[in-house]
Order: C-alpha cells, then structure tokens, then sequence
C-alpha cells in the first residue's frame, strides 16, 4: 500500500462527532458518511457529511473521490493548493467554497499536513 492510500484508508475511519480543524474559524463536525452527488459528480459517491457546529443543520459534503485526489497530491507535490482544487473542482468549490479548508483540516487533523498560510496546505515529513 502506498503512502496515498494509507492516508486514505485513514480518512475512511474519522468518526461521526470528530472536530475538523479550521485556519482561523470555529471547528466544523463530521455529521456522518453517506451518499453524496455534490461536486458535480455524474453518480452518487461515499462521502464525509460535515456541518458548522452542533446547532447547525446544514450540512455539507466532501465525495471520496476528492479525498483521493488530495491524498495523492499531498504525496506527490508535498502539498495541496487552493487554485489547483478550484480548477480541479470547479462545480463543488463554486457551491461550497469552505470544502478546501474542510479538505486540509483532515489531513491537519490525522497530523499529515500543516496549514502555511494563502491556501497552502503542506505535507509533514515523517
């Protein structure tokens, strides 16, 4: 298994009620794992369900395969970009624009990146 994989496999275990760290703004909380075609995928995906905070009831979502193309770019360039994720997911930034910092709060929160600053999510070194 390759060291994308590995994070990816670690991703697909976060648990409802897990607090995703934010740059700057309160945690957001995973609500659940379910069927998503947010993102402007043609087909329903598995994905992580999130939202503001306890009280709040709108709910967001991130598919896995978006999880996986970060995992692979975390791994293979040592870091994830906001304006590569806006080119690669246009459709899914343009509706919910918070997903990118959502997205590299779980690689902050299984301690695999840092957030830099301007977008920037670097890869840790182990």
């Amino acid at each position: 298994m390759n060291a994308a994989d590995k994070i990816f496999a670690q991703i697909e275990t976060i648990p409802e009620g897990t607090k995703i760290p934010k740059p700057d703004a309160n945690p957001y909380i995973v609500n659940h794992w379910g069927l998503s075609q947010s993102g402007g995928f043609v087909r329903k995906h598995k994905a992580m369900f999130y939202k503001m905070s306890k009280c709040n009831t709108k709910l967001k979502s991130i598919p896995l395969p978006v999880f996986a193309w970060a995992c692979k770019a975390l791994v293979d360039t040592g870091q994830l970009s906001r304006p590569e994720y806006e080119r690669k997911f246009e459709l899914l930034n343009s509706s919910a624009p918070c997903t990118y910092t959502t997205l590299g709060g779980v690689f902050v929160l299984l301690g695999e990146a840092v957030y830099e600053g301007n977008g920037i999510y670097r890869r840790k070194r182990k």
